[in-house]
């Protein structure tokens, strides 16, 4: 009785050690020990992973510019606040390593300005630096503002300053990611996008003149959930008046090396993309339902790729210029612009409205005959498998020209043209323009042909075909609600 005893003894402590032994292991190799606490002043630089903790103070003071080294992980705890130190505005917290902000919905992180700063001396920000580290994070349920210094720490000399959130030439395979959180009342920009991947979920950006501002074709910024809120942004030509509008910015090719979407986003009026821009061959431009897209008066958006614009009957989507100091003027903007010539040019717009499009200037890539100015929607030399399709869309206000086909082929369909001197154009003879069910109402023909100094409108709505266009093929004209003519200038040849 005894051995047996003893044996049943020696195989618990065996088996006991066993278990000990195997879950020390297990813990040692998938448990990472925490960072330890940090003091709650900060200032110069972080070259080993730290905390700041919310205990036994939960407020934290940057008293000079911190930089966290690369390699190196900062983590603020839920519940912390960190503010400027009282006299030292104008700091930045630059990440070269990694951020780590675990606020909570009930223990929010907040970032701010010293309570007892003046106003206008705000902190300066968060710099995400690509450049010398990593430069990647993870932002959430957090408060950011009052920030936006004028001035760079020393050695730095990017000139994106105003700035709350600056996100600039991340690796490949870097990124950072902001959700549950709020970027409220800054100087300038919310969040600025440099040749960076960012994702930007369920946050709110209030109260800023850019909330979002975009740069570099490289960039890659997603976004789902977010709210719009009391952004306001002064006129873009400096006359003098604030647009009371919430809109992201986007700066003339940024985004453009890869496909990418603009999406609709709650309380978002506008996605304003500055200066010409080209969608290049090979890429796709996806627009939601229910977006509207701004171009300044003398700047196009010119597609050598694809333009998918999908939008429905209760959500259009639509493509318009800069408002006015009188919000019912909508500045003339470039147009779009389909280019045959240096990509394929082709897309699909479906309960869009383009309105008030062309100037007098032509396309920045159109070269050689037929570069005519002053067209809404102008497409041209598409190869003989691409083509443009606009259905169930509106085409009004246009400066000459709807649409000006040119050697292409165009399908229009359910489509209203309406207060455009020339609702449609066509030129080219391979060019190949089929119609169904669209309405013509309120054009005016803009002059007569062959009399150079007569320049009055003619109550006509009317579809204008150059000689020979159309010639290379069978071709029908047929009926359309309020259409009243189809003008054929000069001579024309049925081949």
């Amino acid at each position: 009785m005894k051995k047996f005893l003893f044996f049943y003894k020696s195989l618990f402590r065996w088996l006991t050690l066993s278990v000990f032994l195997f879950g020390s292991m297990f813990t040692a190799q998938t448990v990472k020990a925490a960072s330890p606490c940090s003091g709650n002043i900060h200032l110069n630089t972080i070259a080993t992973d730290e905390t700041w903790c919310a205990s036994p103070d939960a407020t934290h003071y940057i008293t000079d510019n911190v930089t966290v080294l690369a390699g190196v992980t900062l983590t603020i705890e839920p519940g912390v606040t960190v503010v400027s130190g009282y006299d030292d505005f104008w700091k930045y917290l630059i990440i070269q390593g990694h951020l780590d902000v675990l606020g909570t919905a009930d223990q929010p992180v907040v970032m701010k300005r010293h309570i007892t700063t003046e106003p206008n001396l705000p902190w300066g920000g968060i710099y995400f630096d690509g450049s010398a580290g990593d430069g990647s994070g993870d932002i959430n349920y957090a408060t950011i503002e009052e920030s936006g210094a004028n001035l760079w720490p020393s050695g730095f000399s990017d000139g994106y300053t105003q700035t709350a959130v600056l996100v600039k030439n991340l690796t490949a395979g870097k990124q950072v990611n902001i959700s549950h959180s709020t970027i409220r009342n800054n100087v300038s920009r919310g969040l600025f996008v440099v040749n960076s991947t960012v994702n930007v979920t369920d946050t709110t950006f209030s109260q800023n003149i850019y909330p979002i501002l975009i740069e570099g074709a490289d960039s890659v910024v997603t976004y789902s959930g977010n709210t719009f809120s009391d952004n306001a942004y002064p006129y873009y030509d400096n006359a003098g008046y604030t647009i009371q509008e919430d809109s992201i910015f986007i700066i003339e090719d940024a985004l453009t090396g890869q496909n990418f979407t603009l999406p609709a986003q709650i309380g978002l009026e506008a996605y304003v993309w500055w200066g010409n821009t080209t969608i290049p061959a090979g890429v796709t431009m996806s627009v939601e339902p229910g977006v509207t897209l701004r171009k300044e008066g003398s700047h196009f958006l010119t597609v050598q790729g694809h333009l998918e614009a999908i939008g429905t009957p209760a959500l259009p989507i639509r493509f318009t210029g800069m408002p006015g100091s009188d919000p019912a003027l909508i500045h003339n903007w470039g147009g779009l612009y389909f280019d045959g010539a240096n990509g394929d040019g082709s897309g699909n717009l479906t309960y869009a409205t383009i309105e008030v499009g062309g100037n007098n200037y032509s396309p920045p890539a159109c070269v050689g005959a037929a570069c005519a100015p002053q067209n809404a929607v102008f497409v041209k030399d598409l190869p003989t498998n691409k083509q443009v399709n606009l259905s169930h869309s509106r085409i009004e206000k246009s400066l000459v020209r709807g649409v000006y086909v040119v050697n292409s082929v165009v399908n229009v369909t359910d489509t209203t043209f309406s207060k455009n001197p020339y609702p449609i154009w066509i030129e080219g003879a391979a060019s190949v323009v089929s119609y169904s069910g669209n309405n013509f109402v309120d054009n005016t023909f803009g002059y007569v042909y062959g009399q150079p100094n007569v320049n009055y409108p003619i109550p006509l709505n009317a579809i204008a075909i150059n000689p020979n266009a159309l010639m290379d093929h069978n071709f029908s004209l047929p009926a359309q609600t309020g259409l009243d003519a189809y003008v054929f200038w000069d001579g024309t040849t049925i081949p």
